[in-house]
């Protein structure tokens, strides 16, 4: 099994509903759990969009990258993230 090196999480809006993004990072792949408003006729539902980043992507260095700034300076870089994850 492989070991979590971080989570992060921060409450959001999504339509009517108040969630939580979560983002958890391994070693070679940070998987992202997202919520947003499925909609279907005229009926919205809270659903939750799952995207995966691989161990090539940008995006995984990015996060690895504050994980460690993170425990070098003591501090939480929860709005870093969020940040990077509105970005892509």
């Amino acid at each position: 099994m492989r070991k979590i090196i971080k989570v992060w999480c921060d409450d959001v809006k999504v339509g009517i509903w108040d969630d939580e993004w979560e983002l958890k990072l391994y070693e070679d792949a940070a998987i992202l759990h997202m919520p947003y408003v499925k909609w279907v006729n005229n009926s919205g539902t809270l659903a939750t969009h799952v995207a995966k980043f691989q161990a090539d992507s940008k995006q995984l260095q990015g996060f690895l990258t504050i994980a460690r700034e993170e425990i070098e300076d003591g501090e939480d870089y929860t709005e870093r993230i969020r940040e990077l994850i509105w970005s892509y």
